[in-house]
């Protein structure tokens, strides 16, 4: 995963291959099959881990979702929160290097997630280019994180990419299909591989 201050700087000079109009459209075709294959899933708690600017956001919570979002830069909360939610007034509180920003069934956090508190587990975690930013040695960690956060019938909607990487592999790294079971175990996972980001 790239440092703060990289990520930071990604962000505002827009170098995030990442956000594209098109990168959700997987769930969005997915998402009746999910609510009908785990039931449980319909008006419960969702988190979109190192969320950006995603859009999805909105989506899960136009569906009656609680929504939590956590995401290190600024700048990407800031075009969410004012693209996607500019209705809302949020409450904002700092604890430490995290700040918080909450309203009625949305929270957004924004700083480091290793460190990110939340009130709730959640029934759905929705993971596009989050564990691929991760590197290598704490993916483990992240896995570790997540699986935390999941309530007992939780469930993983994962996005990976699989791909030969170069000599200075860069986010998003490639994480094949197992590793992915390596890091998680027997964890509920709806799994989409792919070879690009789009």
């Amino acid at each position: 995963m790239p440092t703060d201050d990289e990520w930071k700087w990604r962000w505002e000079q827009g170098d995030t291959p990442w956000d594209h109009d098109q990168a959700d459209v997987s769930l969005r075709k997915d998402y009746a099959f999910l609510l009908e294959e785990n039931p449980n899933l319909r008006d419960s708690g969702v988190l979109v881990p190192l969320c950006g600017n995603s859009s999805v956001l909105r989506f899960f919570y136009e569906k009656g979702h609680d929504v939590s979002g956590a995401e290190y830069s600024e700048l990407a909360l800031e075009e969410l929160r004012g693209r996607d939610f500019a209705e809302i007034s949020f409450e904002s509180r700092a604890e430490g290097e995290l700040r918080y920003s909450t309203a009625d069934r949305i929270e957004l956090i924004q700083g480091d997630f290793f460190k990110a508190k939340f009130s709730s587990g959640f029934d759905l975690i929705y993971d596009r280019a989050a564990l691929v930013a991760i590197d290598a040695d704490k993916r483990e960690d992240y896995a570790a994180k997540l699986t935390s956060l999941l309530t007992s019938n939780g469930v993983l909607y994962l996005i990976a990419f699989e791909y030969v990487e170069g000599p200075d592999p860069r986010p998003p790294f490639s994480v094949p299909k197992d590793e992915v079971e390596r890091i998680f175990g027997s964890l509920s996972i709806i799994e989409r591989q792919r070879t690009s980001m789009k």
